[in-house]
């Protein structure tokens, strides 16, 4: 592969990623459920009295923000695209 072409896919992969972002990901569902919500969560088990490895209470908070932004985008997206 020509190392340009590559520098020019990148380019091209986060003009496309960008225009997603903003259109897609900006929305308030998602702002609420896909990252605001899942970060209360953290901080509920975090305080919580129980004495959780960091690496269980991230991978946790990974999880649940994937799964909350793709099941709160799937209503911004679906109207747009169909």
């Amino acid at each position: 592969m020509n190392p340009s072409g590559f520098s020019e896919q990148v380019r091209r992969a986060w003009a496309i990623a960008k225009k997603d972002i903003s259109i897609y990901y900006f929305k308030g569902p998602v702002l609420i459920f896909g990252v605001f919500m899942p970060l209360f969560m953290f901080l509920a088990f975090m305080m919580g009295g129980r004495q959780l490895p960091l690496s269980f209470l991230i991978s946790g908070l990974v999880g649940m923000t994937l799964f909350f932004t793709a099941t709160a985008v799937s209503p911004a997206i679906f109207p747009w695209e169909g």
